[in-house]
């Protein structure tokens, strides 16, 4: 197909009825200067009509046993959201790791509400909580994901917010978790 990478993409997606793009992290050129190529974070930024899974070269081909699912409880999540995540994590046995990096000793009440939601929505899941205290939330999934050699990381693409200033071009030089683990990007369906 002629026409911009990403238009071509939406326009496939919508007119095939494609419930997820699963596609590599990097281009041809394989830079090592960045952690995504420039399509893979054109895709998971701007494609919001189905998820995106990003697979890195060095990536083990298997099917998950621990998914992790970093976030701030700042918003509530829709079941219709997660749903690829919670399938994937039921189809795989995989676990989903709730992983919580903290900038306050305390959840406010509208973060214990979205937890308390988000446990709902896990509910026939295997899933357990982490809570991790860093100054950083890229160097904290780092962390995470490679001391406990998880097999996927999955977030909410929220325009604006958390998720995208993770794709912003200075942060994503900082994750180093892409090397080898698969990143599931879904997206907030109230954009």
């Amino acid at each position: 197909m002629f026409n911009n990478t990403i238009d071509a993409i939406k326009d496939i997606v919508d007119k095939k009825d494609i419930e997820m793009i699963i596609m590599g992290t990097k281009g041809e050129t394989h830079s090592r200067v960045t952690a995504f190529g420039s399509t893979a974070i054109y895709v998971m930024e701007k494609v919001r009509n189905c998820p995106v899974i990003v697979v890195p070269l060095e990536a083990e081909i298997k099917l998950p046993k621990e998914i992790v699912f970093p976030t701030g409880f700042e918003v509530p999540y829709k079941r219709r959201e997660l749903i690829y995540l919670t399938d994937i994590a039921k189809k795989s046995d995989a676990s989903i790791i709730v992983l919580h990096v903290k900038e306050q000793d305390e959840l406010d009440d509208s973060q214990k509400e979205n937890k308390s939601l988000l446990e709902e929505i896990l509910a026939d899941t295997s899933y357990k909580h982490h809570t991790l205290s860093h100054n950083s939330v890229i160097a904290a999934i780092n962390v995470f994901v490679e001391s406990r050699d998880s097999d996927m990381v999955a977030f909410i693409n929220k325009k604006h917010k958390f998720f995208g200033s993770i794709l912003s071009s200075p942060l994503v030089k900082e994750i180093s978790f892409h090397l080898n683990v698969p990143i599931l990007a879904m997206h907030d369906l109230r954009n």
